[in-house]
């Protein structure tokens, strides 16, 4: 099995050309407790789960304190959490499962 090697200059002209910062892709990795310096074959999970924006119907709102929430006016459903964090959290879990596997 060959291991995908990122350069950090690759890598940099990855989130350039996506118009994302590096700052962006770690910061999402470390919401989603991955460690990039060691599990770097799941930045392709991280760079989709960066670019994704929020689904329909749901808005992004601020606080008075300035944290960010997000809600669905249609629903009336508010989260602190992204609406699709539980489904990246998964294609995560699933990419270390697999990398696991063929080991």
């Amino acid at each position: 099995m060959r291991l995908k090697v990122y350069t950090t200059d690759f890598l940099l002209l990855v989130f350039a050309s996506l118009s994302l910062t590096s700052w962006q892709v770690v910061e999402m990795a470390d919401l989603m407790g991955v460690d990039i310096s060691t599990e770097y074959d799941l930045i392709d999970v991280l760079i989709d789960a960066t670019k994704e924006g929020i689904p329909d119907g749901w808005e992004v709102g601020q606080d008075s304190e300035g944290f960010v929430y997000y809600f669905n006016a249609e629903s009336g459903e508010s989260s602190w959490d992204h609406p699709n964090d539980d489904v990246y959290a998964e294609k995560v879990r699933l990419a270390v499962e697999n990398t696991e596997t063929a080991c």
